[in-house]
């Protein structure tokens, strides 16, 4: 008992000494290699040093990660990719692109560009859209989802426009299948009867949920980008979604 004492009282004073978030306690593989290490006669044994960790071992880990990705990037032809495109500083302020696949329920964090020195006009994101999208296939994407949409809906996007839906458009495979008959998802009774349900749990103010019922209804009808009134077809589905909702609740 009084060695379990000394050793909790090594790693405490390793935490302390080195600045270590005390939430690195519950690192999963932290407490696998306490527990590999407890239940195994390894007398004599030494961490590894700096330089292990640094060169050999990196290595190692990264070919680990990069097999493990390998099973999520093989389903990306079947379900198709998502490329999520983000700007943000890191501590140090420089501006960084950051580009991440997401198939499924599964993301895959691709690169962080520096942006540093460059104007982040839309024909530079663009060509960095489109070094993206030939390294994933561009035969695999389905959308591109970003933070701003003046700079991204670019001319030198054009080659891919059949190919997949920019700027936050609503996907879903089975719909783009369903032949030219098909019916919008803005306009399909059960997704609406959902869409209904989410708006009221979270919006329970009647004046709130009155006015996100109707930016909804702008967004679907884009009406903000082409000058479209806020017309009677799009509030007249709008009622619909109510009325739907409310012989379900009832």
């Amino acid at each position: 008992m009084q060695d379990h004492k000394h050793l909790d009282a090594l790693i405490a004073r390793a935490f302390y000494s080195g600045g270590v978030p005390f939430n690195f306690a519950r690192n999963p593989y932290l407490r696998e290699a306490f527990n590999f290490a407890a239940t195994r006669s390894m007398p004599g044994y030494q961490m590894p040093r700096y330089n292990k960790f640094t060169e050999g071992m990196l290595a190692q880990e990264r070919s680990h990660i990069g097999r493990l990705l390998d099973s999520t990037k093989s389903t990306w032809q079947e379900k198709g990719v998502t490329i999520c495109a983000d700007g943000w500083t890191d501590p140090q302020r420089r501006p960084l692109i950051n580009f991440v696949d997401v198939c499924g329920n599964a993301g895959v964090f691709f690169r962080a560009d520096n942006c540093e020195r460059q104007v982040k006009t839309k024909e530079y994101i663009a060509e960095k859209l489109k070094s993206i999208i030939e390294e994933v296939g561009r035969q695999n994407v389905v959308q591109i989802i970003t933070d701003n949409t003046a700079n991204y809906k670019v001319q030198q996007l054009s080659s891919f426009a059949n190919e997949f839906t920019c700027l936050c458009r609503y996907y879903s495979k089975e719909w783009l299948d369903g032949g030219a008959s098909r019916l919008p998802p803005h306009k399909d009774r059960e997704v609406s009867k959902m869409r209904m349900t989410c708006f009221k749990k979270f919006f329970h103010i009647p004046e709130e949920l009155a006015q996100v019922k109707e930016e909804y209804a702008k967004f679907s009808n884009c009406s903000e980008l082409q000058g479209v009134s806020f017309g009677d077809v799009e509030a007249e589905n709008v009622a619909s979604e109510d009325t739907g909702v409310n012989e379900e609740e009832s």
